[in-house]
């Protein structure tokens, strides 16, 4: 594995223990690659029990602006309020937090979007001994080693290829790919390049 490889896989677990943690102004700290222009802010916006509904809630990134208007990571505005460095650690900065929300804190119904990054065959081994988190049976045993479980990023011309694996409780081992665009103001292609479902599993609950 390339040291590049490791440093991207390391960011990664670092953020997703600064998630565990609640640690979220460490969070958004973290992602160093990332900046807005003087008098905005980029903040987590942390579900909270006010929120609660019976469809569920979520956590979610937003952009503060100068007069005190957030704006969310569900909306174009906010991606192009972003400075990214047009470099494999400014893609990957970006990927994670487009795909932040899916392990933030949630409720209810949201939770049929959590999603948990895995960066290594052992990290998906571990994770395994304690899922499903929502049911009582244990995930069925399979060979983990026969996949290849790492961050994968590449310059595609002028955009940059970035796909990771995640598990869902309501989908299995599944690797996505999105294509980045760091030139100018940051674009990300609402369609995925790539989706593949490598290992299925669903644990059958409904909420």
């Amino acid at each position: 594995m390339s040291t590049m490889t490791n440093a991207v896989e390391k960011f990664g677990k670092h953020i997703q223990d600064l998630v565990k943690q609640k640690n979220y102004d460490a969070v958004i700290a973290a992602f160093n690659k990332i900046k807005v222009s003087e008098g905005f802010k980029l903040a987590i916006h942390a579900f909270s029990k006010e929120e609660e509904c019976g469809m569920g809630a979520e956590s979610y990134t937003v952009i503060i602006t100068p007069e005190g208007e957030t704006i969310p990571d569900k909306e174009k505005e906010f991606w192009k309020l972003l400075q990214v460095e047009d470099s494999v650690e400014g893609a990957w900065q970006v990927y994670l937090l487009r795909n932040l929300w899916h392990y933030l804190p949630m409720f209810w119904h949201a939770f049929y979007e959590e999603r948990h990054y895995v960066y290594s065959a052992d990290q998906l081994k571990r994770l395994l001994r304690y899922q499903p988190r929502l049911g009582d049976a244990p995930v069925p045993a399979f060979n983990v080693d026969r996949f290849e479980i790492h961050p994968v990023i590449w310059q595609d011309g002028k955009s940059w290829q970035v796909g990771a694996h995640y598990w869902s409780d309501f989908g299995g081992l599944i690797y996505e790919q999105l294509k980045i665009s760091l030139s100018g103001k940051v674009h990300i292609y609402s369609r995925p390049a790539c989706c593949k479902t490598l290992h299925h599993y669903d644990c059958g609950i409904c909420f």
